[in-house]
């Protein structure tokens, strides 16, 4: 009968310092459609990945937390299995894919929050883009400003829902070593 196709995932497109890249997902197909055969996906979004993950962390779906880049692929694929998500403003985020897609995060992380301003920024964004209502942001403090304002910040965003401390941005601007423990 023949080998058996396997491959690790068919994303479209991934993300470098220079824009966006064809990624494997084309070749895949190709292969595909030469060998005349389906490839078995084993990551993302695939049954496979999902239920390894789980039973892993002997985790609940509807407990477990996907955060991820990759609306498709980290997202759409955790929902398919139960799982609540969060899609991260960062590497493979498109504002215009949260927009067309009918599949919404469960919130979305939106680093560099430095006041109040930014955050109501991102809301306008999201009003604009007609984002479902249900999407929380969770937004990432990552200067010192950013964390003495932190009440202001807390206290103007109507989806806010938490507050993140990203520590390596603010290390690097305290100019301070990461010290275990």
């Amino acid at each position: 009968a023949g080998a058996e196709l396997y491959c690790l995932h068919k994303n479209k497109w991934w993300q470098t310092a220079d824009g966006q890249r064809l990624d494997t997902g084309a070749f895949v197909a190709g292969l595909e459609f030469a060998a005349g055969v389906e490839a078995t996906v084993l990551g993302k979004p695939s049954t496979a990945y999902f239920e390894a993950a789980l039973a892993a962390l002997d985790a609940e779906p509807g407990l477990t937390w996907m955060v991820g880049d990759d609306l498709e692929g980290d997202c759409i694929g955790a929902m398919n299995h139960g799982m609540r998500t969060i899609l991260v403003r960062t590497g493979k985020f498109r504002p215009d894919e949260v927009e067309a897609s009918t599949a919404q995060p469960d919130a979305i992380v939106v680093p560099k929050i430095g006041s109040a301003a930014d955050l109501n920024g991102i809301e306008e964004v999201l009003l604009v883009l007609g984002a479902a209502e249900s999407i929380g942001l969770w937004a990432m403090l990552e200067t010192p400003s950013a964390i003495l304002d932190s009440a202001g910040i807390a206290a103007a965003g109507g989806r806010l829902s938490v507050l993140v401390m990203g520590t390596n941005d603010l290390l690097a601007e305290l100019r301070a070593d990461d010290v275990p423990g």
